[in-house]
């Protein structure tokens, strides 16, 4: 057990948790008043006739929904009554407050939940109890017979509504009942994951906290994965793991996602795996997503979850990451000042709700918990006095009136933070609770838009320097072969076509792929699909990672820069237009699989090809003298026809 209760109606007994000699004599009264409240009032009497009316009527999500009800506002009548024994409200919440930060995370058997009540139902009395009116006792007694009488009124009618013949659902494996779904955290086997952080997308769509960032910023509403379009307002669950961390860097993340649906249509690609119907997971390697489905839950990393399991978003991390970091630093220096951080700390768990205002709690395990405390208290001054100096540090080195607005702005928060900032140590634990005020929330929504434009425009700069190195490896096929690969290779002998993107392997470092790539076979067949599954990078869509398809295609005209001129390969000196005035190839939302012979058609508009980014208004091209430029969405129609051939003999001019 973890808190006290008493059971029993006529003779009641009085059930204390193994560790009640550490309260204090305050801790004692407020316990012993609050449960003898429960029997001055005879709670176990009507909480056994609600039980017995769910259990009638257990289908019934009413009957659940009014009984927790009921159970909640039993326990504040009972701390009413405690409250006025041990010396107020105040003095009371303030007790109870430090037997919740230390009240450990029991789970309770599913019989005895009947009686005991849950840890979050602790938390939850706080939280309440800090703005509860006094109200006197006849005022809790009616309000307790009204939900009773509430809930034996839903159970009647639930009863009268119920049919006749009761069928059991049917589920994989015969007969039964279907059950909730798990966390989807709860795929992740043991020594797969480093840090995990599951964020209940509809908990925080619908809170105070995303609600105001959404007065001021547009969130996007849909995200793609592996071309798949996933809308936002489906998903009901989301888990980002980040996997073991090897030397040289972190790889890529894991991510878990539940929807309100069924998946459908789902791409049979390797880099998607299906947990069950409504739970997909991501990750670029398939040996990694084959572990998802072993049944081995990890009651460890559960158990971090759930010790925040009301919060918007729960983090559970160990501290692998920390020490491989201090290591990169290296031993010495003072980063070695918060060394308990990663010697003394095994994991840490942290909660993230977004009420009214941003609320924190954390929970380090540790075997030297006042040490760790004493590096937090530490770190917590050195950060004031670092945001003390980030303002005056942007004005000072001519930033423009927006970013000095913001980081004085971010300054002020991070302090209000540090302000709230409380730091105690238990047994084995270091608990940390903060909380910001929801001012931080009209801050974020006027950085989103910021934010969301420097993603842009950092995708757009690494699109381009992919489009480069595309492009140098152009003017290094015709110095090796004195022309230019044609947008659709044919092989002489077998008459198989591949694409140009596969005769540049060579020259972008990738001459294994080239020679693994069987031409004369088509670039589907079951040996070139294994090359398909090794994109370089230089071709994926910038920023995504484990993908086949690539958004980089050449323009097919009849005198495009990579058509066959008079049946042979385009050189240099066919491009009579100019080099700098010939487009060969762009960036666009037509995305295909790489090594696939397809392009596009010259009757493309600009407007039709849409961009990669849908805030660019304008598309990428790759020039055939090796420059890449942003060509805006308006250009005139018929200079971005001339554009498309090399010798059309036009006249342009795009300055």
């Amino acid at each position: 057990m973890g808190s006290a209760a008493i059971v029993g109606w006529r003779r009641p007994l009085l059930l204390l948790p193994t560790g009640w000699k550490s309260w204090t004599n305050e801790e004692r009264q407020a316990v012993l008043a609050h449960e003898l409240a429960h029997v001055k009032r005879s709670d176990f009497v009507s909480t056994a006739i609600g039980q017995l009316a769910v259990a009638m009527n257990f289908y019934h999500p009413l009957a659940h929904l009014v009984m927790q009800r009921m159970r909640l506002d039993q326990e504040l009548a009972a701390d009413a009554l405690a409250s006025a024994v041990v010396g107020g409200q105040q003095r009371y919440v303030e007790t109870l407050a430090g037997l919740a930060l230390r009240q450990p995370q029991v789970r309770i058997p599913g019989p005895c939940q009947a009686f005991l009540p849950p840890r979050r139902m602790f938390v939850r009395r706080l939280e309440m109890l800090r703005n509860l009116p006094r109200t006197r006792p006849w005022i809790n007694r009616c309000y307790t017979a009204v939900a009773a009488v509430s809930l034996i009124s839903v159970a009647t009618l639930a009863t009268g509504l119920r049919p006749h013949t009761l069928v059991a659902q049917e589920v994989s494996g015969g007969a039964g009942i279907t059950t909730a779904q798990p966390s989807v955290s709860s795929y992740l086997p043991p020594g797969l994951w480093e840090a995990v952080v599951c964020v209940d997308v509809q908990g925080a769509l619908a809170s105070k906290g995303v609600q105001a960032i959404l007065k001021q910023a547009e969130l996007p509403r849909e995200f793609e994965v592996q071309g798949y379009k996933i809308a936002l307002e489906d998903v009901s669950e989301v888990a980002l793991v980040a996997i073991l961390f090897a030397e040289g860097g972190a790889p890529e993340p894991l991510m878990i996602l539940r929807s309100k649906q069924s998946f459908a249509d789902v791409p049979q690609v390797p880099q998607i795996q299906r947990l069950d119907e409504k739970t997909l997971a991501v990750h670029s390697s398939p040996e990694i997503l084959r572990l998802l489905a072993n049944g081995n839950r990890d009651k460890k990393l559960q158990e971090l979850l759930d010790r925040n399991g009301e919060s918007h978003i729960r983090v559970a991390s160990k501290t692998t990451w920390l020490r491989m970091l201090a290591k990169q630093i290296g031993a010495q220096g003072p980063a070695m000042a918060f060394a308990p951080l990663w010697t003394a700390v095994d994991s840490i768990s942290l909660g993230i709700n977004l009420s009214d205002n941003l609320d924190l709690l954390a929970q380090l395990d540790s075997t030297d918990p006042k040490r760790v405390a004493e590096t937090l208290t530490a770190a917590k001054f050195l950060a004031r006095n670092y945001l003390d100096g980030i303002a005056q540090v942007e004005a000072e080195a001519g930033g423009n009136p927006t970013e000095v607005v913001m980081a004085a702005a971010a300054a002020q928060a991070g302090n209000q933070l540090l302000d709230s900032l409380e730091i105690n140590s238990e047994a084995n634990q270091t608990l940390v609770t903060a909380q910001l005020p929801n001012a931080v929330y009209s801050m974020v929504g006027l950085a989103v838009p910021a934010i969301s434009s420097a993603r842009t425009a950092a995708l757009r700069s690494q699109s381009m320097n992919n489009m480069k190195q595309m492009l140098l490896a152009f003017h290094n096929y015709h110095d090796a072969y004195g022309h230019l690969p044609p947008a659709v290779f044919v092989d002489n002998a077998s008459g198989a076509k591949r694409s140009w993107r596969v005769e540049l392997l060579p020259f972008l470092e990738c001459a294994h792929l080239y020679e693994q790539y069987r031409k004369d076979q088509p670039w589907d067949s079951d040996a070139n699909q294994q090359v398909l599954q090794q994109m370089p990078q230089v071709f994926a869509v910038a920023g995504s990672t484990g993908t086949t398809v690539t958004p980089y295609q050449a323009i097919v005209s009849e005198d495009g820069g990579l058509t066959l001129s008079e049946g042979r390969e385009p050189k240099f000196r066919d491009f009579l237009d100019g080099l700098s005035n010939t487009t060969i190839i762009v960036e666009t939302t037509e995305l295909a699989p790489w090594t696939q012979p397809v392009d596009l058609s010259d009757t493309v508009t600009l407007p039709q090809l849409g961009t990669a980014r849908k805030s660019d208004p304008g598309i990428i091209a790759g020039m055939a003298d090796g420059v890449v430029r942003f060509i805006s969405k308006d250009i005139n129609p018929q200079t971005w026809k001339a554009l498309t051939t090399r010798s059309g003999g036009e006249t342009l001019s795009l300055e």
